[in-house]
């Protein structure tokens, strides 16, 4: 039975939230700034989409969908009018500057706009848009998912199990899939089963590190990026109310409403043939330039898309 129960957000809930889309839009922005001058350590850097999933799923986690309808209104709102807007305005760059002809520029950008991996695969900069396709279908879920609200731990260790039979079975091929249902399911808990999941975490994170050497290696690289985000979404939250953090300063709160515009249009600006990585001579003064590009870019790109929100809701 579905419970309809609304467990809601503290202020310091709602604040390591915030900080924690800081955090993850930060380590996306460092992942590809390190891969575009194919410098070391960018894979310690590339938990930070998988962040973003956690977080999602454990804010959806605290409240239940009461009308399927108005919440997909919503979603599509939220994630199409951005995405959308950004294809439009970027397609103009691709048909210039990209060596692809105009007709398969076109195709792919028709491809990429229903979130099919065929299209942005052919476009070079474009690759960090897997990640719209796989929110898409994890907010698809969410009516499902909610069939099973209230059930505690429970469904927390079914949520493991998925992801163990993904990692060990299907090679973590759909490792994101499962890691949403947990954390969504994670978000449903109460505060005293809460810290239990934050138990159950650490220990399996600290289990996935002393057999390490023993796992092959993509199993490693798949159980510890997968298990970080969790740990540190469940940690920050503690930690949050542990110290009653209830407020972040204005430009954490601003660069977390802008999250999702600046990771849209951040990676063209490093990668593809609308990089600006080889702008100047020294790559740390194009990596400036990128950088308040996209700050630039992603304010313009919020500020369009509520706009065109509140002219598609009074149609």
């Amino acid at each position: 039975m579905m419970s309809s129960q609304t467990l809601s957000l503290t202020p310091s809930d709602q604040s390591s939230l915030l900080f924690l889309r800081c955090v993850a839009i930060i380590k996306v922005m460092v992942c590809h700034g390190l891969e575009t001058y194919t410098l070391r350590y960018a894979s310690w850097f590339y938990t930070g989409a998988i962040l973003f999933l956690v977080i999602s799923g454990f804010l959806y986690g605290r409240k239940p969908v009461p009308d399927p309808k108005t919440y997909a209104i919503g979603r599509l709102q939220r994630v199409g009018i951005p995405y959308w807007t950004f294809l439009v305005f970027l397609l103009p760059f691709y048909l210039y500057c990209s060596d692809i002809s105009p007709l398969n520029v076109c195709s792919s950008f028709a491809l990429t706009a229903c979130g099919l991996r065929k299209g942005f695969e052919q476009l070079p900069g474009m690759n960090h848009l897997w990640f719209i396709a796989a929110i898409v279908a994890c907010y698809i879920s969410i009516p499902l998912l909610q069939r099973f609200r209230g059930r505690g731990l429970k469904t927390v260790l079914a949520g493991y199990l998925l992801f163990a039979i993904d990692i060990f079975v299907l090679d973590g091929r759909y490792y994101w899939f499962p890691l949403y249902v947990t954390a969504y399911f994670m978000g449903n808990l109460p505060r005293t089963s809460l810290r239990q999941a934050f138990a159950i975490t650490s220990v399996l994170t600290l289990l996935t590190l002393v057999n390490l050497s023993y796992l092959p290696i993509h199993l490693r690289y798949h159980l510890l990026r997968s298990l970080f985000p969790l740990l540190l979404t469940l940690l920050t939250i503690r930690l949050f109310e542990d110290f009653h953090l209830t407020r972040l300063p204005n430009f954490l709160a601003y660069l977390s409403l802008i999250s999702f515009p600046l990771y849209l249009v951040h990676n063209p600006l490093m990668m593809g043939p609308c990089s600006l990585a080889t702008l100047t001579t020294s790559p740390a003064l194009n990596m400036i330039f990128i950088i308040g590009l996209s700050l630039l870019s992603a304010v313009v790109l919020h500020l369009l898309s509520q706009r065109l929100t509140q002219w598609l809701g009074r149609k």
